[in-house]
């Protein structure tokens, strides 16, 4: 699979009792998506639960899996507002932050399946609080993934998520277990600033004079070409409070607001950020900024577990069989993902830096991975050009994919693979 991750499974398989093997595997009870994806998800925790590390951010997001193409697929649920099927999934990443960030893998997923009505007006309060509603999962990474390691051991633990992840009641489940949180806004929330007296988060967040300002260069959306922003940056301590009709304490936090003039802007920027890490000054606000920017890593993961592994383009008869492929072709997609962060790539293997060498004019001997990752690059269709910047995992993948073959022709040239 992770030859050739984009083909389909006949592909893959190469022969006929390789891919009649490859369906009864998939198509095994035992052969969930939890149970091929754990050993994976326990390297990468434990990997971030060495000491001195620092922060270690865990960024969370879903996405769905799109089947209504395939109706005879059975086991699906609603997507699209219930007018298609598919999957739901919710994927937690692990990643070192640094000025190259450093994607450490899986920490955790989460497969399901949207197969009940609306609820809305047809269950009281009580009976809503009794149930495992979808908010509850994005608390429930934390929950799978453990309490944090001790402050003591120079690491702590500290997830990222966007406006679906302002909810009260995932910040309670993360500080009993440890965690740090850094999310974006969703709710206008009562707070208490240090003046004391109530008030509400979003027009409290828009009161501090800002502190300084400074660019953020935004990358490219549907929609959404790249570009440049000048911001100005402001934040100050609060406690939120618990909403209305919730059982909870009260949660001592940092509001971080950045936001773009909006004078000649149609939609200008406006991030309002909560975080329980302490805010001591702008710096520690500038590194809060940073972090949430590393939220756009899960984002691009799916679009490897999408595109470059067309998970949506898997024809198998169950939910069953899909969710046990999304076992293995999920951990490819991590190997897609970090080779677009240099960083990332642990190392570039001995028989494709040959192949490298041979192809190449020049000598490559003695060159950092970084280096060999930019000549794998230039084999998928990369040009290097100055306004070119990096390359992408798509064009990095092609040129590895191209070399793989490479390298195995000169292997099967030395006699050293027969076929």
């Amino acid at each position: 699979m992770a030859l050739d991750p984009g083909a389909s499974l006949p592909a893959q398989a190469g022969r006929l009792g390789s891919l009649k093997a490859a369906y009864r595997l998939l198509n095994e009870e035992d052969a969930t998506h939890p149970a091929v994806s754990s050993p994976h998800w326990e390297a990468t925790r434990r990997e971030a639960r060495a000491p001195g590390l620092g922060a270690v951010l865990f960024v969370q997001d879903g996405t769905e899996l799109d089947y209504t193409a395939h109706p005879g697929t059975s086991g699906l649920g609603f997507v699209g507002g219930g007018y298609g099927q598919g999957i739901e999934l919710h994927t937690t990443l692990c990643v070192a932050p640094a000025r190259e960030p450093r994607v450490l893998g899986m920490a955790f997923s989460h497969a399901w399946t949207r197969d009940h009505g609306p609820r809305k007006g047809n269950e009281t309060r009580a009976q809503r609080d009794a149930r495992h509603k979808e908010t509850d999962v994005r608390g429930d990474p934390l929950e799978a993934v453990g309490r944090a390691p001790d402050a003591a051991s120079g690491t702590r633990w500290v997830s990222v998520g966007d406006r679906g992840s302002d909810v009260f009641s995932f910040l309670t489940r993360a500080r009993a277990l440890g965690w740090g949180c850094l999310v974006r806004s969703k709710h206008d929330r009562r707070v208490e600033g240090p003046g004391g007296g109530p008030s509400r988060l979003h027009a409290f967040a828009r009161s501090p004079t800002p502190v300084s300002g400074f660019s953020l260069s935004l990358r490219a959306r549907p929609g959404k070409p790249a570009r440049t922003v000048a911001l100005r940056l402001a934040f100050s301590p609060l406690t939120l409070q618990p909403p209305a009709h919730t059982v909870g304490e009260p949660i001592p936090a940092w509001c971080v607001r950045v936001w773009e003039d909006p004078e000649g802007q149609a939609e200008p920027l406006e991030w309002i950020l909560v975080s329980t890490d302490a805010v001591e000054g702008e710096e520690d606000a500038l590194r809060l900024v940073e972090w949430y920017r590393l939220r756009w890593l899960v984002e691009e993961y799916h679009k490897c577990l999408k595109t470059g592994c067309r998970m949506e383009s898997r024809q198998l008869s169950s939910r069953q069989g899909l969710t046990a492929l999304l076992g293995f072709l999920g951990i490819v997609s991590v190997l897609l993902l970090q080779l677009k962060g240099r960083a990332s790539l642990r190392e570039v293997p001995e028989e494709l830096k040959e192949a490298l060498r041979a192809l190449s004019q020049g000598p490559l001997q003695g060159r950092e991975e970084r280096d060999y990752l930019r000549e794998i690059a230039v084999l998928g269709g990369f040009l290097g050009r100055k306004s070119d910047g990096e390359p992408g995992w798509q064009t990095v993948w092609r040129g590895w994919s191209r070399l793989q073959d490479i390298a195995l022709g000169m292997a099967i040239a030395r006699g050293e693979r027969c076929g």
